[in-house]
């Protein structure tokens, strides 16, 4: 079980708690948050393009806000999950 001191740098998740109160002393609302904030950046990319698409113009704007997002996701949803491994 991850000290307090790790929260934010492992894949935590609430089946693998002994009890919620465990999950939630070792940051497991930290990554609820997190990951709730990539699925609506994803759904907020999905509707850029949507709206580019049917408005006829080139969705470039969808591109150039991909690096950011997936700068966020290396960050914020891989790493955690390569450290929650070892």
């Amino acid at each position: 079980v991850p000290s307090p001191n790790a929260i934010g740098l492992h894949f935590y998740p609430i089946w693998e708690a002994a009890s919620l109160d465990e999950w939630l002393y070792n940051g497991g609302p930290y990554q609820l948050v997190v990951f709730h904030f990539l699925i609506g950046v994803f759904c907020y990319m999905g509707r850029e393009w949507e709206l580019s698409y049917r408005l006829g113009m080139r969705p470039w704007i969808c591109v150039a806000y991909s690096a950011p997002v997936a700068a966020a996701t290396a960050v914020f949803l891989i790493y955690p999950i390569g450290q929650g491994s070892f």
